[in-house]
């Protein structure tokens, strides 16, 4: 549904209690040259504002992201309940969870569309940013693509919210956006 009050789509059946984020989650995509190579692209986007930022990826997922960053000798660490292995700078849990991430950037890829009311989840990161200010790079499934290609295959439960370019510029002050555009072939 969407919300006619903010224009957030939603999934109004979402039940969070049916949605587990543990290592069991498996949504890992880096096996795909393809999917390899958007990563490259996105790492050589965030470069210009990211690169001497202390970085917290939240919801870094398998670390795929996280490790190509490391290799280029981004000081980064993630927060994901659903990593599975043993690197010292993961922590297993969510960002409510944690104290204080004490980063001066955010990377949230693929982690926005899996959170429940994503206007608080966005205040609270900025209240656990450093100084209570500092960077964001959001990416999420495109919903006008979605839409334009018939893509039904990408509505699916874990999927709490769906995001137009729009919504998210609504998220934040105009002067405050430094770039947006869509990425991986629109989608």
């Amino acid at each position: 549904v969407e919300d006619l009050q903010s224009g957030l789509i939603y999934n109004i059946a979402f039940d969070e209690k049916l949605a587990v984020y543990n290592q069991n989650y498996q949504n890992e995509q880096a096996h795909s040259e393809v999917f390899q190579n958007h990563l490259s692209n996105v790492a050589n986007i965030i470069k210009p504002y990211f690169y001497n930022k202390k970085i917290c990826e939240v919801g870094c997922g398998k670390a795929t992201f996280l490790h190509l960053l490391e290799k280029h000798n981004y000081n980064i660490f993630g927060l994901d309940p659903a990593y599975e292995g043993y690197h010292p700078l993961i922590i297993k849990k969510t960002l409510q969870e944690t104290e204080n991430i004490n980063a001066e950037a955010i990377i949230l890829r693929h982690t926005l569309e899996h959170v429940i009311n994503p206007y608080n989840f966005l205040n609270t990161i900025k209240e656990k940013l450093s100084n209570k200010q500092g960077l964001i790079y959001i990416e999420v499934p495109c919903f006008e693509w979605i839409l334009k290609h018939n893509a039904w295959f990408d509505i699916f439960y874990e999927h709490v919210n769906y995001f137009r370019l729009s919504d998210l510029q609504n998220f934040f002050e105009v002067n405050s956006i430094l770039t947006s555009g869509k990425l991986f072939g629109e989608q």
